[in-house]
């Protein structure tokens, strides 16, 4: 009988069920690694990234390696980019490690992120800063002028009504 045959008789009998069509060691680590190189930017919207963050731990759970929530959450922080210090600091000001969920520190980075972000249209495109508007069309000719006597004159007539009113 050979190993085809073999594996055929097992199949048959159900005794493959266990072991085959179930995510190993190797698929577990493989999440647990692609999870933990995850980098979350510091200058686009963290949603994305947090949310793979937090699907390799469904996954990992999936395959019977559930990490605990308290745990997310403190990997979640210390993904979290130099430009959110402010918040790693005060959620590490939690007073209980079990008290930390994930959920709150998905919503305190995307507010974190939305607050520091520059106003956005609706194609979520950063908008550039508008240039002031000419008022008027009419072009002057020459040079620009030069307002260096106009801002000289009232220290001039200063000192002639020191001369004019002495003491």
């Amino acid at each position: 009988m050979g190993a085809w045959d073999l594996g055929k008789k097992r199949l048959e009998n159900g005794e493959n069920h266990d072991t085959y069509g179930k995510p190993g060691i190797t698929a577990t680590y493989k999440e647990l690694k692609a999870t933990m190189d995850v980098v979350i930017p510091g200058n686009a919207d963290p949603t994305l990234t947090i949310n793979t963050i937090l699907i390799g731990f469904t996954r990992m759970a999936a395959s019977k390696c559930t990490v605990p929530p308290h745990l997310q959450a403190m990997i979640l922080v210390s993904k979290l980019p130099y430009q959110m210090s402010a918040l790693v600091q005060s959620i590490c000001q939690t007073d209980d490690i079990e008290d930390l969920k994930t959920d709150n520190i998905k919503c305190k980075a995307i507010l974190a992120w939305e607050q520091r972000s520059p106003v956005q249209n609706q194609n979520n495109h950063p908008q550039q800063p508008q240039a002031a508007k000419k008022i008027s069309a009419i072009q002057r000719s020459g040079p620009p002028p030069s307002f260096q006597q106009q801002q000289q004159q009232p220290q001039q007539e200063e000192h002639q009504q020191g001369n004019q009113n002495p003491q």
